[in-house]
């Protein structure tokens, strides 16, 4: 709204092509510009009112204690195991079941899994890019 207020009074600002200031009482729409701030200042009032019922009602339902009752309800109402559901996590006073191996399956020694890593991690030799020349597709 500032934007269009500035847009509607520019036309009575400046200078003209010759260098002398823009004067005069037709140059701009002043009814325009006086209800864009007519309706700036409803907007504003109506803003404020809001906000003061905002204030009122948050400072009655800090009175009210409702903040709190609304904590104890939530704190009665869920359980560890809905707790747990909704966190996707364990309690915190339990641990993870040991995973179990099927039977006939056994892990490898520490020793045999260090060495495996360590290839793994080994650098492999690099090879410089081979270029090849394009072949003509225009005869």
């Amino acid at each position: 709204m500032q934007e269009h207020l500035r847009s509607l009074l520019e036309p009575g600002s400046g200078k003209d092509k010759q260098g002398q200031p823009i004067v005069g009482v037709h140059n701009v729409d002043y009814d325009a510009a006086l209800g864009l701030l007519t309706l700036c200042r409803e907007i504003r009032a109506q803003r404020d009112e809001r906000y003061r019922q905002f204030l009122q009602d948050w400072a009655q339902w800090r009175a009210d204690h409702l903040f709190d009752r609304l904590r104890h309800l939530l704190r009665t109402a869920i359980t560890e195991e809905v707790l747990t559901e909704v966190l996707h996590d364990r309690p915190a006073d339990s641990s993870p079941p040991a995973p179990s191996l099927p039977e006939g399956v056994s892990l490898p020694d520490k020793e045999e899994t260090t060495d495996a890593k360590i290839r793994q991690t080994e650098p492999r030799p690099v090879r410089p890019p081979t270029h090849r020349k394009r072949q003509s597709t225009r005869s």
